[in-house]
């Protein structure tokens, strides 16, 4: 995927040490580029639109509130972005919450840090085959 068609990560992540860990590894994958960085439900709320991003990386507990509020947002968009929820509450109950709700992904950052990046690179590659699809050569 070349730089021009990179697909846009808004990273939503209250603790600044992992913000800057997810924004390092967006940086370095080749086929996303950073749309926006926000450490709330509200600053992610008003930046779904201005920024319009292809992927979230999100937490679900932010200061300000539960980031399913942010998945279920959205998810309500046209063009829905894809999700990978992010975080350290990763019990059965928030995990059924954030797939019923529409999120591709539900990544457990105490256990599966590494995961974030091959979830990075198989939407890279579902968005790849999705447009070979509808531009065939």
């Amino acid at each position: 995927m070349s730089s021009e068609h990179a697909l846009r990560v808004m990273i939503v992540e209250d603790a600044a040490v992992i913000s800057r860990y997810l924004l390092a590894l967006v940086e370095n994958v080749p086929g996303v580029a950073l749309a926006a960085v926000t450490d709330s439900v509200s600053g992610a709320l008003a930046l779904l639109g201005q920024a319009e991003p292809d992927i979230i990386i999100l937490d679900i507990h932010l200061p300000d509130g539960n980031g399913l509020t942010v998945l279920e947002a959205a998810k309500q968009r046209p063009h829905p972005p894809w999700v990978i929820v992010f975080t350290g509450s990763a019990d059965y109950q928030y995990k059924r919450q954030a797939l019923l709700a529409g999120a591709e992904y539900f990544i457990d950052k105490n256990k599966n840090f590494l995961q974030v990046e091959k979830a990075l690179l198989e939407i890279i590659y579902q968005a790849e085959a999705r447009q070979q699809n509808r531009d065939p050569a």
